[in-house]
Parts: structure tokens; sequence; C-alpha cells
């Protein structure tokens, strides 16, 4: 491993160290091939130095493994001012100020900040993810998203790490909501133009395409769970190489997919319609057409990104809501959100039963090919760690750590930082157990 300054790169360099902010988000991960994207990416962030491997096969010490701070919260609110530019009357024009407002407080430290050439490192807790593979060779439409732009677009257009949008379009998306009034539309605008700054965050970011786990902002209502649906179907169709039209589609679908949600009254949180009686049932299910009923209207609104709404519970076999559609019959927009929704859903308890990651991606494989569409399920089990960086796990020893780094391709088999023997006495050393060297242990269980 080498520190090298940032101007000397020449492309294809392997990040030794992640680069994360000092409250634990991760800007860019370990193992990523350093692609000129990425370097533009590294330049624009305002990072000097960073540490690359000797050669890609090159295995960290435990010792070395350490992570760079990026600058402080204050230091990216003074570099941040988005505006917004939708059209909309002068109350929801003072209203969006206040959520402006709101959002500015909870904003972590992520671009624009000034790193000078000293080591800025510190231990702690270590964030690192596998690459698999890096997308985005394509140049999109400037009128949705951003791939290859001007320098001076960059300065005048800041772009936003993917988790930092979902996080600030979570907070407009409830105000938003909390005032919408069925078939009152006009302010719903403002959401799909949040849908194009998740678009245009993931592309900005490469590498968060492959790295599906490492976005951590769990669902814990409608407004977290549609936003967060929106981002990993967003991932996905790129993932997917999908056309820009669909990557737009989905996207504005999946933000306005559970809509309908706001017109019913049945308790949703952490069950879904086969746990409920039968009125409450079959009032859970009027969502979806509740939610298509209110939006059918609006010219801005694409066609396939309605049927999101309206379709986004049938399944391939036919057991689906509201019409028990099947097969091809099922468009490929809205089999990708039906994916994308169940995961979140499963893991979060939004619309279903509460499920540790491990048993969520079971009761995906489970059902493969059968509810959802193979090809995709595939491809989202590929990018989705068993057990993420950061999570508290159980091993068959009866011991207790934390994952700190993944294994690639077996991200069921992680690298552990031992907190607690079996007696439940805590190490004193710091030790980490790589489950790839350690054959006979396995992870039995989450905190």
């Amino acid at each position: 491993m080498k520190k090298v300054k940032v101007k000397n790169l020449k492309g294809n360099e392997i990040v030794a160290l992640p680069i994360v902010t000092d409250s634990g988000t991760v800007l860019i991960h370990a193992d990523v091939e350093l692609k000129p994207e990425l370097i533009n990416r590294v330049i624009r962030l305002g990072i000097k130095t960073l540490f690359i491997k000797d050669y890609p096969e090159e295995v960290i010490s435990k010792d070395d493994y350490r992570h760079i701070v990026i600058g402080s919260e204050e230091e990216f609110l003074d570099t941040n001012n988005e505006e917004y530019d939708v059209n909309v009357s002068d109350e929801q024009d003072h209203d969006i100020e206040n959520v402006k407002s709101e959002t500015a407080d909870n904003k972590k430290s992520v671009m624009g900040v000034s790193i000078d050439d000293s080591d800025n490192i510190s231990g702690g807790n270590i964030v690192s993810a596998g690459y698999i593979d890096s997308t985005g060779d394509e140049v999109y439409d400037s009128s949705f998203a951003i791939h290859k732009q001007s320098d001076s677009y960059m300065e005048d257009h800041h772009i936003y790490k993917v988790e930092e949008t979902a996080s600030n379009s979570r907070v407009i998306m409830k105000n938003v909501l909390e005032k919408h009034i069925y078939k009152h539309n006009n302010d719903l605008k403002v959401l799909g133009k949040e849908a194009e700054k998740i678009i245009e965050s993931v592309i900005e970011e490469p590498e968060v395409i492959t790295n599906i786990t490492e976005m951590r902002n769990l669902s814990t209502d409608m407004y977290t769970h549609c936003i967060n649906v929106c981002a990993l179907s967003t991932i996905m169709a790129l993932r997917l190489k999908m056309s820009e039209r669909q990557v737009r589609n989905i996207s504005i679908g999946a933000i306005l997919h559970d809509i309908g949600l706001r017109y019913i009254k049945v308790p949703y949180m952490n069950t879904n319609e086969t746990y409920m009686n039968t009125k409450d049932a079959l009032e859970y299910k009027k969502h979806t057409i509740f939610g298509y009923s209110s939006l059918q209207d609006e010219d801005w609104i694409p066609d396939i990104a309605k049927e999101i709404i309206l379709l986004h519970h049938e399944r391939i076999d036919g057991k689906g809501y509201p019409f028990q559609h099947k097969g091809e019959k099922i468009k490929t927009e809205v089999k990708l959100v039906s994916l994308c929704d169940d995961f979140d859903s499963l893991i979060s308890g939004v619309g279903s039963p509460k499920l540790k990651i491990y048993e969520a991606i079971e009761y995906i494989k489970a059902n493969q090919g059968i509810k959802y569409d193979a090809m995709m399920t595939d491809k989202l089990l590929e990018s989705v760690a068993v057990y993420p960086v950061g999570i508290k796990v159980i091993t068959s020893e009866g011991e207790s750590g934390v994952v700190v780094r993944q294994n690639h391709k077996f991200t069921d088999r992680p690298v552990i930082k031992m907190l607690k023997h079996a007696d439940g006495s805590e190490y004193e050393d710091n030790v980490e157990k790589d489950l790839m060297k350690y054959l006979t242990v396995f992870i039995i269980d989450t905190e």
C-alpha cells in the first residue's frame, strides 16, 4: 500500500483504504478501481492524496486499515446551497424554503470540502465493501441525468451522494404528502424533481451501483420507504443497462409507488394483508388503485410510471393484486420496482413483517422465478451483502462481533471484528476473524 497524490493518478489503480465522512458515510470504498469518472469525483471532493494498493490482490493489514475523515458538517453546509426550480405556488415556495432549512440541519459532510496533503487519518470502526464491477460509460441526456459534464456545470450544480440525496428527498416528500389532497397534484411535481436528483446522484457515483448494501438509510415510514425503493430501483435499472427513458420512468414510478397508502387508514407497519382480517386486507389492497386513480390524469407522469403505481404488487405467478397479472403481461419496469419494493419492505417492516437482512435474502431467493423475475433477482442478490458492514453478528462459537469488511463474491463470509467471547467477556485486543480463513466458523444470527 502506498500514499499517492491524486493529481498523479493514471487510472485503474485500486483504492486501499476507504474514504468516509466524520459521521461515517462511505464516500469511496476500498477495493474500488479508480476509473477516470471516479478520479474526477475524487478531485471534486477536494481530496489531495489517498492510499492505493501496490498490486490488486494485496491484502491490507488490519493494523494499517484506517479511514480518512472528510471535513465537518459545517464545512459542507457552507459550500452547498441547492435550489429548487420547480414551478409551484407562492405558498409552496415558502414550504420548500422551510424544508430546505430543515434539511440543512441534517446534512452530512460529503462534497466541496478542502483537504490538505497531511495525513488526516483516524482509527475506529472500519467501513468498507467488496467491489464487483463498474458500469456507467453512457452519456445521459442532461434533462434528467448527469454523467460527463463540463467543470463549470459541476461547479454550478452540486451533486449529492445518493444516501444524502435520499435523506434530503425524504424530508421534502413528507412535507409535500402530508399536505397533499386527493387529486390535487400540482405540488407532486416536486417529487418528480427529487426522483431526477436521485438518478443524478447514482450516476455520479458508479461504485454505489455495485455496492447496494452500503446504502444504510433504513426505512422507518412510508416516506423513507418510497425514497429507498426509488434509489434501489434506479441502481438496479442501471445495473441491468436499461435505457435512459426506462431509468427515468422507473425512478418516477418508484418514488410515487405507495402514494395510495395516504388514502387508507389500515395500519401497515410490520404486517401485510396475510395477517390482516378480511376487511382490513381488502382496504389495504386498494392503495394501489387509489394511488393510480389520484395520478392517472397527470401528463407529467409517464404512463409506465403510472403502471408501476397500479401494479407494483402483481407477481409473475399471477398471485398478486389488483388484477392477478402474470408472466410477460407484467412489464419489465413494473417487475423491477416490485422486486425492490418487496426487498425494502421485508427489511424495514413497511407493509410486511420485518425480517433480518439475511432472512429477507433467503425469502427473495426462495421466490426467485416464482414471484420475481429470475434474472433481476440474480442481479439484486449478487449486489447485496448478506451481512452488511457495520452489522453486529453472532457466530457458531457463541462469540459476537461486527462486520468490518466484505469478501468479494462471498458476502456470507465477511471479516468480523470480534467484540465478545462466548462467555460474555469482552475482547481486550483488536482481533479480526476472516471467515474465508476460519472455515469452521459461521454466522448464526444478527443482533
